[in-house]
């Protein structure tokens, strides 16, 4: 951590709790993190540019009346204050909607990590929520001229190079009992450009593992071809999960390698 410049600062003339703000009515994320005994650990800190945690949390101070809409109530002034204040930034970190079915994570290897998650197998209503999202984010960086990257041979530009392309990682949890005993499990999931992870999780009724089944192209496919290869994967998995419970043979149901389209 760089040295903290606040001893050379002379701004604090009353006490913590004189100065700490009241943030009874106050609905804004800052508000639900800070505490007066975290705003007595840090008021005293500053960054190299001079920002303090009064600076921080001050938006959020002045919007301070109810709102229909549940702003953030701060602002990073330099790259630093993530260090300097990371006791208070930490828990901000990970940003959600009420129903956490809209989770935005900030910093985690890419800049912006986006899920839309829901139990149940609604993957439509899944993908509706994920675009509408990411269209209001997209919105919201346009404005601020910080647009995500794009580039015509990459597709969306991330930390890692197996996420270029779309970027999206689109996945069911599912109980396979059969098919994922099956010696050709892996080939099958190879044809239909899928993978699979297991969860960690399993189904204490029945002892079987839960598998994680996900696209496994990022790049070459939209991401509505994505969520359709999945969508299709899933039906034939189940589909030769219950024929092998039944002691029929799944040899006729073997997909076909599914290819990539290029396009000059």
């Amino acid at each position: 951590m760089p040295t903290d410049p606040s001893i050379s600062l002379n701004l604090k003339k009353l006490s913590a709790e004189e100065e700490f703000p009241n943030l009874a009515k106050n609905q804004t994320c800052m508000a639900k993190v800070l505490t007066i005994q975290m705003y007595k650990r840090l008021r005293a800190r500053a960054t190299q540019s001079g920002f303090t945690l009064d600076d921080i949390i001050q938006p959020g101070v002045d919007k301070s009346e109810r709102s229909s809409i549940r702003t953030v109530g701060c602002v990073a002034g330099d790259a630093e204050s993530y260090t300097v204040f990371m006791e208070f930034f930490d828990p901000l970190i990970e940003l959600h909607n009420d129903m956490k079915n809209f989770i935005v994570w900030v910093n985690k290897e890419d800049h912006l990590r986006i899920t839309s998650i829901q139990d149940g197998g609604n993957v439509k209503q899944v993908f509706t929520r994920y675009c509408f999202g990411l269209k209001k984010l997209e919105e919201i960086y346009h404005q601020k001229k910080h647009p995500f990257i794009w580039k015509d041979n990459l597709g969306y530009v991330s930390t890692c190079p197996s996420d270029l392309g779309t970027g999206m990682r689109a996945s069911v949890h599912i109980r396979l009992k059969y098919i994922s005993k099956h010696q050709k499990f892996d080939e099958i999931l190879q044809r239909l450009r899928l993978e699979k992870k297991l969860t960690g999780a399993a189904d204490a009724s029945v002892g079987t593992e839960v598998w994680d089944i996900s696209n496994a192209d990022r790049i070459g496919f939209s991401e509505v071809e994505l969520v359709q290869l999945l969508v299709d994967g899933i039906k034939l998995l189940i589909h030769m999960d219950k024929y092998i419970e039944q002691g029929r043979p799944i040899e006729d149901l073997f997909p076909t390698q599914k290819q990539m389209d290029i396009h000059e």
